[in-house]
């Protein structure tokens, strides 16, 4: 359109200096202008070229993106809303998809909360009955998502920002992590006389004396509990089970809910709460002046949320979008201040929370990264290691569940 006008500018021109030519030549004796005149000014200035933003440009996308993207901008503009069925609470995600809107202000977000083997569910029940359902899942449970990658329901989307991300959150192709979540070791600080940093500590407390004050999640009913507990054994091998036998003695209470383990501990309750996400623990450490926390050195597991666009959505460009802005430096680190802890290396500098503190504080060889691994799925794999946890760890259930 610039150009354009230019044009018709230039040829306007044109057509007055000819003008002019024809005037001189004719018989009529031409005004003298004054000593100050300048040359003809024409009626409209001159415009000046300016650069017509591309749709990537528009919506700040990075530079290093396809050229093609913006077709998904503009397909996603033809969708309704983005359903999220998520792990991650609502609120966790608030900065997060706040920002989002900001660059995209059409999409509006839909967030279902559930457990992470309720994710799954969900969605297998919705396509059953012919039901709307989720356009990306978020979980951690890795036996699931094994699951439903044989079942063909996952869009093998491959995000603009792939590169840039460690090789560990890029579980299978279309399954990126979300975050990264440590597990944590918590504690009352009325009820122990020294900080708690390891499992090994955990073991050596007095069976007598922590007998019943020790809480953990639940392996066999918390997709949490079963993962943290099934990888730090993978991991630490026959020194984790010892570990879980010598805890086992305490007669650990089981939960099924970090939020209510965590009031446990923190209001003084029981002593010691282990493999609790840090961004269940993090929001609320003010509620409770006695609670300290610890990252675990000899053995760190990091939760691992996982997110993919499924094949049974409506709105897999809106989708789309939300996977690479949340893989984006802005992404991660507009996830940092919901609490959950970002991965890319290129944000250390700019975030308090990052995984690679967590492995300065712990030794980088000591971190224990959740993966796909096929064990888990493998028939009666499952069955046999919650036989053995039982066994060590003991079950006793909450007698009374604490009201957060």
């Amino acid at each position: 359109m610039t150009k354009f006008r230019i044009l018709i500018h230039l040829f306007a021109l044109i057509l007055i200096s000819l003008s002019a030519c024809q005037t001189e030549n004719s018989n009529t004796p031409l005004p003298v202008s004054p000593p100050t005149s300048q040359a003809l000014v024409p009626a409209t200035p001159l415009l000046q070229p300016t650069a017509t933003p591309s749709t990537l440009e528009r919506y700040y996308i990075p530079a290093y993106y396809s050229t093609f993207y913006g077709d998904i901008i503009i397909a996603s503009q033809k969708e309704e809303v983005l359903t999220l069925y998520s792990a991650i609470s609502e609120q966790k995600l608030h900065s997060l998809l706040s920002v989002f809107k900001e660059h995209y202000p059409w999409i509006t977000v839909s967030v279902v909360e559930s457990d992470d083997s309720g994710v799954f569910q969900r969605y297998t029940e919705d396509l059953a009955i012919g039901q709307k359902t989720a356009d990306l899942l978020i979980s951690a449970d890795t036996g699931a998502w094994q699951k439903i990658i044989g079942e063909g329901q996952l869009i093998t989307y491959q995000s603009q920002e792939g590169v840039y991300l460690p090789t560990w959150a890029r579980s299978a192709i279309g399954i990126y992590a979300l975050a990264s979540d440590p597990l944590l070791i918590v504690y009352n600080k009325t009820q122990v006389r020294e900080r708690i940093s390891s499992m090994s500590q955990i073991a050596a407390l007095n069976p007598t004396t922590y007998r019943g004050r020790i809480l953990t999640l639940d392996a066999e009913a918390n997709a949490v509990g079963f993962v943290s507990n099934w990888f730090y054994a993978t991991f630490s091998g026959n020194a984790a089970w010892t570990m879980l036998r010598q805890i086992g003695a305490t007669f650990p209470v089981l939960y099924t809910s970090s939020d209510e383990l965590l009031l446990a501990v923190g209001e003084g309750q029981a002593a010691v709460g282990y493999f609790l996400p840090a961004s269940d623990v993090f929001p609320h450490l003010q509620e409770h002046p006695n609670l300290d926390w610890s990252y675990i050195k000899d053995g760190q597991p990091i939760l691992v949320e996982n997110m993919a666009i499924t094949q049974g959505g409506e709105s897999a460009n809106s989708a789309k979008l939300l996977v690479d802005f949340v893989l984006s430096q802005e992404g991660q680190m507009a996830l940092a201040q919901g609490g959950l802890t970002p991965y890319r290396p290129d944000v250390y500098d700019v975030t308090t929370l990052h995984i690679d503190r967590v492995g300065q504080e712990v030794g980088a060889e000591n971190i224990i990264y959740f993966y796909l691994d096929p064990a888990i799925v493998q028939p009666g794999v499952r069955e046999a290691f919650l036989a053995r946890w039982n066994q060590a760890i003991g079950k006793i259930i909450p007698e009374a569940t604490v009201t957060p």
